[in-house]
């Protein structure tokens, strides 16, 4: 398990979350609906429900699309803050 740190996103369970899970609850935590956030990322209203309902993954072009409708954007960890779960 990951250090907990300032900037690690940790999940229910305090394990760090991955990109994806951290999306889906930035996704949830929005306000608007998911049909909303879609639509403001330029993708199908389909393609955000199978991937909130997990029923699949997403590509990169896609996450991208969502983190800029979001107002998100991918940092790293700084070293010796919880890199040592990165083995992905």
């Amino acid at each position: 398990m990951g250090i907990p740190c300032e900037g690690v996103v940790l999940g229910k369970k305090g394990e760090p979350l991955t990109v994806l899970g951290q999306l889906r609850q930035a996704i949830d935590a929005d306000g608007r609906t998911q049909y909303a956030i879609a639509k403001a990322a330029g993708i199908k209203p389909e393609l955000l429900y199978r991937f909130m309902s997990r029923d699949r993954d997403l590509r990169g072009v896609t996450i991208a699309k969502l983190c800029l409708a979001l107002g998100l954007h991918l940092m790293p960890i700084p070293e010796g803050k919880g890199n040592e779960t990165r083995g992905d």
